[in-house]
C-alpha cells in the first residue's frame, strides 16, 4: 500500500515595483497596493527614510527577500520573484531559497502529494498555512497538501515566519511556524490574462484571469487553470482543472469585505517512494509498473489471487488518486470607531478525495493471516462457488465538511495596537477504506470504488477500515504591541487552545490484519485537549539600518486523529495514549538594511517535549507513538546584494541541529528493547543547507541562475540508514516585448529546474524507529521521494486590455 498518499486520501500577469530601472516584467494594477508589505505607502504620501529604504530594498532583491521589522524571523518572497520561476511551480516548491527551508519533490508539474518539505524542522503538520486568511491544513491530521493552495499566478505575496506561528493564527498545532499567502488585489481597470506553458514529460499549462475593473464599489477577478502532466518514472498521468476567484466590495471609509472562492479537481496516478535499497537496485526512475497482474475466475474451482498481488502492488494501474475540494470565504474590515477595527473571516471547506494503496486479498470462506476474511461464507466474485480468494482493490476517500470563523477587534492607539479575537472551526470527516472488485485484467472494475464494492448478503459494505472524526476547534486570544520610542518595541501575546474530538471507528464487514475480526459495533473515542500558549518579543532598532530582535513562544500539538485509530474495543483503556506535543522556542537575531545590501541572521533555540512520530508496522498500518525529549538549535541567515544596477546577487545559510534527547522503549514479542536514540540526530532534518541567487535584469530582459545544497539526512531514529547531500541548479530566463498595442506586453519565458539533471533521493517520506535489525527489534526501511529530473518549461503570457 506504498502508493496510498495523503493528499489523495483526503491526495496573472507579470508584475514588477515601478520605478525598477531595466524591469523586464510587465506591470500590473496598482503593484504596491497589492503587496502587504507595503501597505500604507501610496501616491501623494510622504514616506520616512526607512520607508524609503525598504520599499527600494524590496526591489532590488529581485523579490527573493523583503525588509522586515517584525520581533522574530520572517521571510518574504513577493510577486516580482514567483512569476520568475516556472508557471507551474507551486507555493511550497516556490519556498526552497528562503533560510530553514527545505523542499524536495518528484513531481515537477505541482500536481501531487509527492513534495514535502520542512521549515526549520518542522514538518508541514506542525506550520500553520493560512490563504488570505483561511486555515488550508487538513485538520485531522493537521498535514498540508500544497496543490489546494491555488495558483501562484494568483499569489500577491508569499510570508514564512519561521519557527513561531502568529498567536491570532486559526491553528490548534501550529508550533513551527506561519506560511500566509495573500492573493492579488482586484484591479480597477478591466483586464485579460492569458498564459500557456509547455514542458517536457508532456507537461501542458493554460491560465486565464478575467479583470472585471471597478463596477460601483465592486471590483473582482476570476482565474481558470488546467494543468496536465505524465509521471517521468513510468506510466500514469496526472491532471488538474482549478477556478479561483477573489471580490472587493468597498463600503466606504475603512469598511470592505472581500471575498475568495476556490474549486480545484486533480486525477491521476500515484507517483512511487521507494526504499534506499530499491533506490539503489533498480536506479532513479524506478516507479509502478505497466505490467498488470493476471487474475482468473473459474466456477467450481478454487481461485487464488495471492500470487499476483506483488504484481498488482507494484501495478500502476491500481495506484490512482481524485480530489474535488471546494471552499469559500470572506474578510470583512469594519471601523466601528476611531482607532477601533473588527476584522471577521468567516470560511466555509468542503472536500472527497481519495487515494488507492494497490490491493490486498479476501476469502470467502476461512480467514487468512495477512488478508481479510468476511465472517461468514459469501460468493464474493459472484462464480458461483465460496472457494476462492480474490483480489480487492483498496480504495480511501475522505468526505471532509469544515467551517470555521475568525473574529478579532482592534485598538490603534498613540502607543500601541491591542488585538482580542476568537477562532472557532467545526469539523467531520467520514474516511471509509472500500474494498471492491478487480477485473481480471488487473484494473479495478471502477477506478474511483463508487461501485463493484464487495458486500455481505445482507449489502452491508465490506470496508478494511471505517472511521468518522468529529471536532470541534477553538482559540481565544490577546496580544498587544508597544511602542516605547522610535528604537524600542515590544510584543507579548496570549491564547486559550481547545480541541474537542470524537472519533469513531465503524467496521460494518471486516477488521484489519493481523487478527480480522467481525463486529458491527462502533468504537468511541473521545479526547479534550486544553493548553495556555504565549509569547513576547522586544525589537530595538537604533537607526534606519539595523534592527534587533528577540522572541520566545511556547508550542502545543494535540496527537492527530490517526493515533487513536489504531484502538479497538478491547484494548481502548489500556493502550497507552499519544501525548501532546510541546515546544519553547526562541530567536535572537539581527538586520541590516541599506536598500542595495540586506542581512539578517537569527539565532534559534526550540526545546520539545513528547516528540510525536510515526511508522509503518509489518501490516502496512502506521504506528504514531513519543520519541521523547528533542533539543534544536542552529542559525538562519540570508542576504540579497543589489552591487550594480542590474545585477543582484541573494545567498542564504541554515545550520539546524536536532538530537534525541532520550532513548526509545520498542515492545516486541519478547518484552521491552530499549533503542539507544539519546544523542542521535533527528530523522529527516538535513543539518547544513545553502542557497545562492545570481540575477541579472536589464531592460526587456532578465536571467537567473539559482543552486541549493541540502545536507545529508538520516531516515531512522536509530541513525542506522543515511543518505547524502545534494546540490541542484536552476535557470530561469525571460523577455518582455515591447507593447504590442491590445496584447499589452507579451512576455516569454524558459524555466529549468535541476539544470543538470542530479540524480537523488530527497525528504524522508516515512522515517522509522530502526533500519536495521536491533536486539530483537525487526528492521523497517524508510522510504524517500526522489527528486525530479531536469525539467525544462516555456511559457507565453499576454495582457490583453
Amino acid at each position: 500500500m506504498e502508493g496510498l498518499h495523503a493528499q489523495d486520501a483526503n491526495s496573472q500577469g507579470p508584475t514588477t515595483a515601478s520605478g525598477t530601472s531595466g524591469s523586464t516584467v510587465a506591470p500590473a494594477a496598482d503593484a504596491s497596493a497589492t503587496n502587504p508589505k507595503n501597505q500604507g505607502v501610496r501616491s501623494g504620501q510622504s514616506m520616512t527614510s526607512l520607508e524609503v529604504v525598504n520599499v527600494n530594498a524590496a526591489t532590488n532583491s529581485g523579490g527573493l527577500m523583503s525588509p522586515e521589522n517584525a520581533d522574530k524571523a520572517e521571510s518574504d518572497l513577493t510577486a516580482q520573484a514567483l512569476r520568475k520561476m516556472s508557471a507551474v511551480t507551486d507555493p511550497v516548491q516556490a519556498m526552497a531559497s528562503i533560510p530553514g527551508v527545505f523542499v524536495s519533490s518528484s513531481d515537477p508539474a505541482g500536481l501531487t502529494a509527492s513534495t514535502g518539505f520542512m521549515v526549520n524542522g518542522f514538518d508541514g503538520s506542525r506550520l500553520s498555512y493560512t490563504l488570505d486568511g483561511v486555515p488550508m491544513n487538513e485538520a485531522a491530521d493537521y498535514n498540508i497538501y500544497p496543490t489546494f493552495l491555488g495558483d501562484t499566478q494568483n499569489v500577491d505575496d508569499l510570508n514564512v515566519a519561521a519557527g513561531l506561528s502568529d498567536i491570532d493564527a486559526p491553528s490548534i498545532s501550529a508550533e513551527g511556524g506561519h506560511v500566509s499567502l495573500i492573493t492579488r488585489q482586484p484591479s480597477a481597470t478591466p483586464g485579460l490574462y492569458v498564459e500557456g506553458s509547455v514542458g517536457n514529460y508532456d507537461v501542458r499549462k493554460g491560465f486565464v484571469r478575467l479583470d472585471t475593473g471597478q463596477t460601483g464599489p465592486l471590483r473582482t477577478w476570476i482565474s481558470f487553470s488546467r494543468t496536465t502532466s505524465d509521471i517521468w518514472q513510468g506510466p500514469g498521468e496526472l491532471g488538474s482543472s482549478r477556478v479561483q476567484a477573489k471580490s472587493v466590495l468597498d463600503l466606504g471609509g475603512q469598511n470592505s469585505i472581500s471575498m475568495t472562492a476556490m474549486y480545484l479537481r486533480t486525477v491521476g496516478n500515484n507517483y512511487l517512494e521507494p526504499t534506499k535499497a530499491q533506490y539503489d537496485k533498480y536506479g532513479w526512475d524506478y516507479g509502478y509498473s505497466d505490467v498488470a497482474p493476471q487474475f482468473t475466475t473459474t466456477p467450481g474451482k478454487a481461485d487464488n489471487a495471492v500470487s499476483q498481488l506483488a504484481i498488482a502492488n507494484s501495478y500502476y494501474g491500481l495506484q490512482n488518486n481524485k480530489s474535488d475540494v471546494t471552499y469559500v470565504s470572506a474578510d470583512g474590515e469594519f471601523q466601528l470607531a476611531d482607532k477601533l477595527n473588527l476584522s471577521v473571516i468567516p470560511y466555509f471547506y468542503m472536500a472527497k478525495q481519495g487515494g488507492s494503496g494497490g490491493a490486498i486479498y479476501l476469502s470467502e470462506s476461512t480467514k487468512s493471516p495477512y488478508g481479510m476474511n468476511v465472517g461468514q461464507t459469501v460468493d464474493l466474485n459472484h462464480d458461483g462457488d465460496t472457494l476462492d480468494t480474490v483480489p480487492a482493490y483498496l480504495y480511501v476517500y475522505s468526505n471532509i465538511w469544515r467551517p470555521g470563523i475568525n473574529t478579532k477587534i482592534n485598538y490603534s492607539g498613540d502607543n500601541n495596537s491591542v488585538t482580542a479575537g476568537i477562532w472557532y472551526e467545526a469539523y467531520r470527516k467520514s474516511e471509509p477504506y472500500t474494498l471492491s472488485a478487480i477485473g481480471d485484467n488487473g484494473l479495478p472494475v471502477d477506478r474511483w470504488a463508487e461501485s463493484a464494492r464487495y458486500r455481505l448478503p445482507d449489502g452491508t459494505p465490506i470496508d478494511y477500515d471505517n472511521y468518522y472524526v468529529k471536532s470541534a476547534s477553538g482559540k481565544a486570544y490577546l496580544a498587544d504591541n508597544y511602542t516605547f520610542n522610535d528604537q524600542w518595541k515590544a510584543s507579548a501575546g496570549i491564547s486559550y487552545n481547545h480541541l474537542a474530538i470524537d472519533d469513531y471507528i465503524r467496521t460494518p464487514g471486516v477488521y484489519r490484519a493481523p487478527n480480522p475480526v467481525v463486529t458491527n459495533e462502533s468504537v468511541l473515542i473521545h479526547e479534550d485537549y486544553s493548553t495556555v500558549q504565549g509569547d513576547i518579543g522586544l525589537s530595538y532598532t537604533p537607526n534606519d539600518n539595523n534592527n534587533f530582535f528577540f522572541h520566545s513562544s511556547t508550542g502545543y500539538r494535540p496527537p492527530i486523529a490517526k493515533a487513536y485509530w489504531s484502538y479497538t474495543a478491547e484494548n481502548i483503556d489500556t493502550l497507552q495514549r499519544v501525548k501532546p506535543e510541546t515546544t519553547w522556542t526562541n530567536q535572537l537575531g539581527w538586520r541590516y538594511n541599506n536598500g542595495d545590501f540586506m542581512f539578517s541572521s537569527t539565532l534559534l533555540d526550540v526545546n520539545y517535549k513528547n516528540y510525536q512520530t510515526q511508522h509503518y508496522d509489518q501490516f502496512l498500518q502506521l504506528s504514531y507513538f513519543n520519541a521523547g525529549a528533542v533539543r534544536q538549535y542552529g542559525v538562519l541567515s540570508e542576504a540579497s546584494w543589489h552591487f550594480d544596477p542590474h545585477w543582484t546577487l541573494y545567498s542564504s545559510y541554515s545550520y539546524l541541529h536536532a538530537t534525541q534527547q532520550d532513548d526509545f522503549v520498542s515492545n516486541t514479542s519478547s518484552g521491552e528493547v530499549v533503542l539507544p536514540t539519546e544523542g542521535k540526530r533527528m530523522a529527516g532534518i538535513p543539518q547544513n543547507m545553502l542557497s545562492t541567487s545570481l540575477e541579472y535584469d536589464l531592460d526587456h530582459t532578465f536571467i537567473r541562475l539559482s543552486g541549493k545544497y541540502n545536507g545529508a539526512r538520516y531516515g531512522d531514529l536509530l541513525n542506522t540508514e543515511k543518505v547524502g547531500g545534494y546540490t541542484t541548479f536552476d535557470f530561469n530566463a525571460g523577455y518582455t516585448f515591447s507593447d504590442w498595442g491590445m496584447l499589452g506586453q507579451p512576455q516569454l519565458r524558459l524555466s529549468v529546474n535541476n539544470l543538470f539533471d542530479k540524480h537523488y533521493l530527497g525528504y524522508v517520506y516515512s522515517t522509522t524507529t530502526n533500519a536495521v535489525a536491533y536486539h530483537g527489534v525487526a528492521a523497517s526501511s524508510p522510504t524517500y521521494l526522489v527528486g525530479q529530473p531536469r525539467f525544462e518549461m516555456l511559457t507565453l503570457s499576454f495582457n490583453l486590455r
